[in-house]
């Protein structure tokens, strides 16, 4: 499936650093995998990682 379908990040919730924990609890107790991927910061553009893309 990997080399047909794009096998990535699927969905993604914004939600404030103080109910990451409860987020991804709630996912879990649903039967889902959740893990943290990133965050937002003040600031201009876009950085991944150490590279700024816009």
């Amino acid at each position: 499936m990997y080399k047909t379908f794009n096998m990535g990040v699927g969905l993604c919730v914004v939600t404030p650093p103080s109910e990451v924990d409860a987020v991804l609890k709630d996912y879990r107790r649903g039967g889902f995998e959740g893990r943290r991927i990133g965050s937002v910061e003040k600031g201009e553009g876009v950085v991944v990682g150490t590279k700024r893309i816009a």
